[in-house]
């Protein structure tokens, strides 16, 4: 294999390694059984931290729908709700903006960048005694 080749196979592989991280949070082991609500479920549950997923990349969108994005968020945040301990997560808030404001500087004005995606999904990690852990 020639310089040139291996050269062209590594930059193929990055562009496809960075691509699949782009587009894939998958759901760690111990929090599969995370349970995602939108209210808190007793007066007995436990704030642990909160939990954040954020894509603002613009990137995502290119390579998965809004239903697979959200998906992806629930992940992150079930996933970083088991680093804190916790088996409910509280979804406190979801947005997604289409074409976020860019500054054109040749034209001095803010207009809306039409390829700019935005997701966020945030909420409160808790301990419910009585949920699965």
């Amino acid at each position: 294999m020639n310089r040139h080749h291996a050269l062209s196979l590594f930059l193929l592989f990055s562009i496809c390694l960075l691509l699949a991280s782009c587009t894939s949070v998958p759901l760690e082991p111990r929090a599969k059984n995370i349970k995602v609500i939108s209210q808190i479920p007793s007066s007995r549950c436990r704030s642990l931290g909160h939990v954040t997923a954020t894509d603002t990349s613009g990137i995502t969108i290119e390579y998965a729908s809004h239903e697979e994005i959200q998906k992806m968020q629930i992940n992150s945040l079930k996933n970083q709700a088991a680093k804190l301990g916790a088996n409910v997560v509280v979804i406190t808030l979801h947005t997604y903006t289409h074409g976020s404001p860019i500054y054109l500087v040749s034209t001095g004005e803010f207009v809306n960048d039409p390829n700019e995606f935005s997701h966020q999904m945030s909420g409160v990690a808790y301990w419910c005694p009585g949920h699965n852990e």
